[in-house]
């Protein structure tokens, strides 16, 4: 299984999809991480993710469906736990 260790990116409002069609805007304090999944679609993890409470401020989660990644946007408490929620759901079916 790879590794999870999420890579930092400057998030480009072309390379992620948005439910609103919008890039989210960065704050000082965002932190911004890219998140290659191996088994679980990018698209329903977003969507999975977007209901949770990571952190507030929010923490937004887009997916990259070209890559099958997750971008998270926010402060680092909820790049955290949503780090510990893929974990836990990017897992192969059986």
């Amino acid at each position: 299984m790879r590794s999870l260790a999420p890579v930092v990116c400057v998030l480009l409002a072309a390379c992620v999809s948005s439910p609103h069609g919008e890039a989210p805007p960065a704050t000082g304090t965002d932190t911004v991480e890219v998140v290659p999944l191996q088994f679980a679609s990018a698209d329903e993890l977003a969507r999975i993710l977007g209901d949770l409470e990571l952190s507030s401020p929010p923490t937004r989660v887009l997916a990259d469906q070209r890559t099958n990644s997750l971008v998270l946007q926010g402060p680092q408490e909820g790049i955290s736990k949503a780090l510990e929620s893929i974990r836990a759901l990017d897992v192969e079916k059986h």
